[in-house]
């Protein structure tokens, strides 16, 4: 159900995702603390997309790199800005995957090598980038970890040349 209700329900409007990230963080917070995971981020832009399916995106690859690490967990979140989009990368130091694990992970029910998994999280995690006219992919190498990547606009699509300057003074901002 939560699945199917993410089409048509993107509202757009403008959105810090450092409040994405730590909305996140707090949701999973107690899952944190029991696997003593490292949870971080490069301060974050803001983009225009629908805040509570973003902090779902977030929530679920960052639970997943948590979920399938062999030890103390680590995960780091960054982005950068691309033309007219953001790329957002979640990185963890985990098992990693083999390129034939990783071929479907993004499909509805397909569970990659977690066989414990429902195979929804990522096939929702990939519905919600597309719904913000994004994308997502991942680039994991066995024992060594995975990077999962997702874009999402920058800016409305009319106002690219205004919100330069927002995104730069806030980057700036951020910085100090």
């Amino acid at each position: 159900l939560e699945y199917s209700r993410i089409s048509g329900e993107v509202s757009i409007e403008r959105v810090d995702t450092n409040e994405v990230f730590r909305e996140a963080y707090k949701n999973l917070q107690l899952t944190i603390e029991e696997s003593d995971a490292m949870v971080t981020s490069d301060p974050l832009p803001t983009v225009v997309g629908d805040e509570t399916l973003l902090v779902q995106l977030f929530q679920n690859l960052i639970d997943n790199a948590i979920k399938h690490a062999d030890e103390k967990p680590q995960v780091h979140v960054t982005a950068e800005r691309l033309e007219e989009m953001v790329r957002f990368t979640v990185h963890d130091q985990n098992q990693g995957m083999t390129p034939a694990e990783a071929e479907d992970i993004f499909e509805l029910f397909s569970t990659g090598h977690d066989e414990t998994g429902s195979g929804i999280g990522l096939a929702t995690c990939k519905k919600i980038a597309e719904e913000h006219g994004g994308s997502i992919g991942v680039e994991s190498e066995k024992g060594v970890g995975s990077t999962f990547h997702f874009t999402i606009p920058k800016d409305y699509p009319e106002e690219s040349e205004a919100s330069e300057t927002t995104i730069s003074h806030l980057r700036l901002s951020q910085s100090n």
